[in-house]
C-alpha cells in the first residue's frame, strides 16, 4: 500500500517527571507494534481502565533499566507517562490523532538471541493513578489540612486512650486528664470520627504543655455541641495560660456580663484583659456549632459562629500575647480551682490552631465543610473538587456540568471510586480519554442524535465500510426488576410484570448514589425498565480495516471517542431494505504496526429513555 495511506505512529515517553516535567522524548524509531483497549463491554457497566501494549526494539539496551550507559538511564522506571499519536494525511494536510496516554506499569525484557532484544511496555491510563489516590476521611479534614494548622487535636480517641494525637503532622500530642468521656457522637457531617464529652463540675480536660498561640496573626477554631443552656456556668472551650494573669482564652460566658451562652475570646497580659470580643448569638442550644477566631492583630480580633462573623467588642485595648511557659487546656480552665467549675458541659471536637489569620472566606468554607460538606454540588463541580484533592492537573479535565444535585460528600475512599459514583449518580459516564483527560459525560449529553459517521455497505451513499459486524439478541440485557437508591434515601423499585412472566426475573441494582432526590431514582428506574424489559436485536460491535479504504475511514477510526454516536446500517443477505441503528461507542480497541492497522468498536444502541 502507498505510504500515504498509513498513519505515522509516534510514541513518546516522559522519562523524568520530576526534573523535566512535560518533556516528551520521541522513541518512535524503535517502535515495532502495539495495541490499545479502552471503554466497557456494555452501557450498564462502568468504564474500565484503558490499557496499551507497545513493543520496542532494544538491541542496544536503551530500554534496559540496568544498563547504566543507556541514553535514558536511570529513568527506565514504572509510572512514566507514555503517549501514542497517529498522524494521518488525507490529502488536505496531516492531522495528529491521540490514540492513548497513560502510565507505564512495566518494562518487560525479551531476548531471542545475544544480539536481538525487545522491551515490551505495558501501560494503563490515569485510572490507575485515581484508583491509588486515597481521599481524606471527610471534606472537613481536607479543608483543615489545606490550611496547614500548627496544632490540631481531633479528640476522636476511644475511651481509655490517654493521648490526644495531633493531626497536624507536627507531633504536638496532648494528654487526657481526669477521664473525659471519649468516643462520643461525631459532630462533623460525613466524618467517621467521634467527639469527647467534658463534664461539669468535673475537672476533666485535655492538656498540652506549650503555647500554640504565640503571636499575631493566628486562627483558633473548634467544633462544639452544648446540649443545654446553663446561664450560671462559665464553660471553657480552650485556654492557654502562664498563670492567672497571663492567658489567651476562649469560653462560653455565664451571667457575669448579662450575656450567657455566648462565645468570648480574651487576651490578658500582666493581669489586665487587653482585648476581648463576644459573639452575638448563643451556642448552648443543643446544635453543633463551628467556632472560629481570627486574630489579625492586637487591635483586630474577629469572632465567627458557623462561618458568619459575630464580632462584638467588649474590651477595646491593644492585645499583646504573653510570652512564657504555657499550659494549654481544652474542655476546662488551666487553673481548675473549684474542681472543674469551668468544665465545658458539652462535646468538643477538632480544636485547631494556625499561625496565620485565615481569610473570612476560608473560615466559611471550614464551617460549611463541618455541616454541609459540598452539598448541592453539580456532578462536574464535585469531580473537579475530588481531582483537586489528588492534584490531578486542571488542564487534563473535560467535565460536563451534569444535571443532578448532589448530597453532602462522603469521602474516605479512592478518588476513582468517588468520581465513578458521582457519574453513576448523574447516570452518565466517566473515563480517561485518549489524550489523557478525565472526561465526564453527563446524562444531558447522552442523546440519540447520529454522529458524523455512518457505517454500512453502500459506499455510494457515503457509508464507511466495515470488515465485520457483531449482533446480539439474548437475555443478557433484559432488566425487568430495577432498584435505584441514593444515600439516605428510599429505594425506588420498578417491576415490569409482563416481562417477568415471559422472561423470568432479571434484576438490576444501583445503590448508595449521591443525588438528592428520590423522584430521580424513580424516574431512572422507570426509564431503565422501559428500555430493557424486552430483548432488543443490538449492534454490539464492528471491526474496521482502514488501510486501502476511502480516505475518510482512518479519520473515523482514529477520531472517534468513547461516548460518540455513530450510525450502523446493515442489509442482511441483501433481503429487504437497510436496517439502521444509532449506536453509542462503548469501547475502542486498536492494533497497529508499520503498514498495519485494525480497529474494533464495541457498541450499544442509543436509547433516548436514558437521557432522563
Amino acid at each position: 500500500m502507498p505510504a500515504a495511506e498509513d498513519p505515522t505512529i509516534t510514541v513518546e515517553i516522559e522519562f523524568d517527571p520530576v526534573g523535566a516535567p512535560d518533556v516528551w522524548t520521541d522513541v518512535s524509531a524503535y517502535f515495532v507494534q502495539g495495541s490499545t483497549s479502552r471503554g466497557r463491554a456494555q452501557e450498564l457497566e462502568r468504564d474500565q481502565a484503558g490499557t496499551c501494549t507497545l513493543e520496542l526494539r532494544n538491541d542496544d539496551r536503551r530500554f534496559d533499566p540496568s544498563h547504566a550507559a543507556g541514553p535514558y538511564y536511570p529513568n527506565i522506571k514504572p509510572m512514566r507517562r507514555v503517549r501514542v499519536i497517529a498522524a494521518y494525511d488525507d490529502g488536505l494536510g496531516s492531522v495528529g490523532y491521540p490514540v492513548f496516554q497513560g502510565y507505564i506499569e512495566s518494562w518487560d525484557q525479551t531476548y531471542t538471541s545475544q544480539n536481538v532484544a525487545s522491551a515490551t511496555i505495558y501501560a494503563v491510563d490515569g485510572t490507575a493513578v485515581l484508583a491509588g489516590a486515597e481521599l481524606p476521611v471527610s471534606v472537613y479534614v481536607a479543608e483543615v489540612q489545606a490550611d496547614s494548622p500548627t496544632h490540631w487535636w481531633r479528640l476522636n480517641e476511644p475511651d481509655g486512650q490517654t493521648i490526644a494525637f495531633d493531626s497536624s503532622g507536627n507531633g504536638n500530642d496532648a494528654t487526657y486528664v481526669d477521664s473525659p468521656i471519649r468516643g462520643q457522637q461525631g459532630l462533623v457531617s460525613r466524618d467517621p470520627n467521634t467527639s469527647t464529652l467534658f463534664d461539669h463540675p468535673v475537672g476533666n480536660l485535655v492538656s498540652f504543655s506549650g503555647g500554640p498561640i504565640t503571636a499575631f496573626p493566628f486562627t483558633l477554631e473548634a467544633v462544639v455541641m452544648i446540649p443545654e443552656a446553663r446561664d450560671n456556668e462559665f464553660r471553657q472551650i480552650y485556654d492557654q495560660a502562664i498563670d492567672s494573669n497571663n492567658w489567651v482564652s476562649l469560653w462560653i460566658e455565664d451571667t457575669a456580663i448579662g450575656q450567657p451562652g455566648k462565645v468570648v475570646i480574651a487576651i490578658r497580659n500582666g493581669g489586665t484583659t487587653q482585648r476581648s470580643v463576644i459573639s452575638t448569638s448563643r451556642v448552648d442550644d443543643g446544635s453543633v456549632h463551628h467556632i472560629a477566631v481570627r486574630g489579625v492583630s492586637g487591635t483586630e480580633i474577629r469572632m465567627y459562629v458557623d462561618g458568619v462573623e459575630e464580632t462584638n467588642v467588649l474590651t477595646a485595648g491593644t492585645a499583646v500575647i504573653p510570652a512564657g511557659a504555657y499550659t494549654a487546656n481544652m474542655g476546662n480552665w488551666v487553673d481548675t480551682g473549684g474542681g472543674g467549675e469551668f468544665g465545658l458541659a458539652g462535646y468538643l471536637q477538632d480544636v485547631a490552631v494556625y499561625n496565620t489569620a485565615l481569610s473570612a472566606a476560608r473560615v466559611a468554607v471550614h464551617a460549611d465543610a463541618m455541616s454541609h460538606p459540598r452539598q448541592a454540588d453539580p456532578p462536574g463541580t464535585r469531580m473537579g473538587y475530588i481531582l483537586d484533592l489528588v492534584d490531578w492537573p486542571a488542564a487534563n479535565r473535560d467535565l460536563d456540568t451534569g444535571l443532578s444535585v448532589l448530597q453532602s460528600a462522603t469521602l474516605g475512599q479512592t478518588a476513582l471510586e468517588h468520581i465513578q459514583k458521582v457519574a453513576d449518580s448523574d447516570f452518565g459516564r466517566v473515563f480517561i480519554s485518549k489524550d489523557g483527560d478525565v472526561k465526564f459525560i453527563g446524562r444531558a449529553s447522552i442523546g440519540n442524535t447520529p454522529g458524523p459517521y455512518t457505517f454500512g455497505e453502500d459506499s455510494g451513499a457515503g457509508e464507511l465500510g466495515y470488515v465485520a459486524i457483531r449482533l446480539d439478541y439474548s437475555r443478557n440485557l433484559i432488566k425487568n426488576d430495577v432498584t435505584i437508591s441514593r444515600t439516605d434515601g428510599v429505594a425506588q423499585r420498578v417491576v415490569d410484570t409482563s416481562s417477568l412472566a415471559e422472561y423470568q426475573r432479571h434484576s438490576y441494582f444501583s445503590e448508595g448514589l449521591f443525588h438528592d432526590d428520590d423522584s430521580l431514582s424513580l424516574a431512572v428506574a422507570t426509564a431503565l425498565v422501559s428500555a430493557y424489559a424486552e430483548p432488543l436485536l443490538r449492534v454490539t460491535g464492528i471491526d474496521l480495516a482502514p488501510r486501502g479504504a476511502p480516505g475518510t475511514l482512518f479519520p473515523a477510526a482514529l477520531g472517534l471517542e468513547l461516548g460518540d454516536n455513530i450510525t450502523v446500517k446493515r442489509r442482511p443477505q441483501g433481503v429487504g431494505s437497510a436496517i439502521s441503528q444509532v449506536c453509542v461507542v462503548e469501547g475502542i480497541s486498536h492494533s497497529f504496526a508499520a503498514k498495519a492497522w485494525s480497529t474494533s468498536l464495541t457498541l450499544s444502541p442509543a436509547i433516548p429513555a436514558l437521557g432522563v
